[in-house]
């Protein structure tokens, strides 16, 4: 099932081009935002799609599953509350009227057909990602976030650190994917925002741990609406 309009590229080279990072990029080459949901029958292809650009060198996958076909039947058990309202705000952002599962975002600078796995593998390729080196470690007191001196020409960043489930197996019982076992990975479970960066070097130390869960922070640009807009860095910790 889906509520399908082509996203259109978004037009991010402006922003891109404002600003210069002052270190390399690191490790983190691309990431894809998967929107799926358990109660929509055209998702679990995007879902093995998840699964496989996990294993991609460089890539950071996180799925977000929303909650508006909750009401076919089943209760998304991966929901997450802030999910639809993220997929909403990038639709705003590549002004496109409506909303789809599954739909996979690029970069936070282009939106697809979540289960066109040759189209998300070039959009990794195309769209720009000048990723900042973003740090991500985990100490005796939590974990800790680090950001390098950066110039930023005038402009801004929100950070954001987004807890996730590495592995879930789950049994649908009701809906339009009854009967099916599906493996999700990388669930996003908790999002929470760090602050702003203005591109003096920055750290964010002693955040929680959660229990058997990894995490990311990413780094989005602030646009002129002050809507978060398109990923400038990334880092990923895997679960203790």
């Amino acid at each position: 099932m889906r509520q399908f309009l082509t996203a259109a590229l978004f037009s991010a080279t402006s922003l891109f081009a404002a600003i210069t990072p002052s270190i390399a990029a690191d490790k983190i080459t691309g990431v894809v935002e998967m929107f799926t949901s358990q109660g929509c029958s055209s998702c679990p292809p995007a879902d093995k799609i998840v699964g496989k650009l996990n294993r991609d060198p460089g890539v950071l996958v996180l799925a977000w599953h929303v909650d508006y076909w909750d009401y076919l039947g089943w209760k998304d058990t991966l929901g997450v509350t802030g999910a639809t309202e993220r997929q909403r705000t990038y639709a705003a952002n590549f002004q496109t009227a409506s909303i789809y599962t599954p739909q996979a975002v690029i970069n936070g600078a282009t939106g697809l057909v979540g289960s066109k796995e040759s189209q998300i593998r070039n959009a990794l390729e195309s769209v720009p990602f000048p990723a900042f080196e973003v740090t991500i470690e985990r100490t005796n007191s939590g974990v800790n976030v680090n950001l390098p001196k950066a110039e930023f020409n005038g402009t801004s960043a929100f950070v954001e650190l987004v807890n996730f489930v590495p592995r879930s197996v789950v049994e649908i019982e009701r809906g339009e994917n009854a009967g099916e076992s599906v493996t999700y990975e990388n669930a996003v479970r908790k999002v929470t925002q760090l602050g702003v960066w203005n591109g003096k070097a920055q750290s964010f130390n002693a955040l929680p741990v959660i229990a058997n869960q990894g995490s990311a922070v990413l780094i989005r640009t602030v646009l002129s609406t002050g809507a978060p807009g398109p990923v400038i860095g990334a880092a990923v910790l895997d679960p203790s």
